[in-house]
């Protein structure tokens, strides 16, 4: 999923300036693809980096961690 970045900034922006559209538009778009109504935040992301580097994670072995909000509509 989309996560709101530096990099995805840029991104939508091009692809705000292909489409005629505004960078909010274009965010706007972007996020009415999720059921929660909101992107995943860069921060959200560390939070879950930090718990796989936890004690709280010794038990956690061998698996992929999606952060995620219900994927697309």
């Amino acid at each position: 999923g989309s996560v709101r970045t530096k990099t995805a900034e840029l991104k939508v922006e091009r692809e705000a300036a292909s489409a005629g559209i505004t960078v909010e538009q274009a965010w706007s778009a972007r996020v009415s693809r999720y059921r929660a109504g909101r992107l995943v935040t860069a921060e959200e992301v560390a939070e879950a980096i930090l718990f796989l580097a936890s004690e709280a994670a010794s038990g956690v072995n061998g698996i992929g961690l999606l952060v995620a909000l219900q994927g697309h509509v």
